[in-house]
């Protein structure tokens, strides 16, 4: 049961992505994503508890500290 419910979450927020990517666009309304499934609206009010993972950087960070500063100086 957890896999069902874990499945249908997972297809509705592809969804929603998709519906949230196609007005992101800046294309007209006739443009908008209409979603295919068919329990799409009977879960929109879960929207408001979606929270997506935080995305991990590959950037390294540097340390511009004083020792630098001075080396220029």
């Amino acid at each position: 049961m957890k896999k069902k419910i874990n499945n249908i979450r997972t297809s509705f927020g592809r969804e929603m992505k998709k519906v949230e990517d196609s007005k992101r666009t800046g294309s007209g309304a006739d443009a908008i994503y209409e979603p295919s499934l068919w329990y799409y609206d009977l879960l929109l009010f879960t929207a408001e508890s979606e929270i997506g993972r935080k995305g991990i950087s590959n950037a390294q960070e540097t340390d511009m500290g004083s020792n630098d500063e001075r080396k220029y100086l």
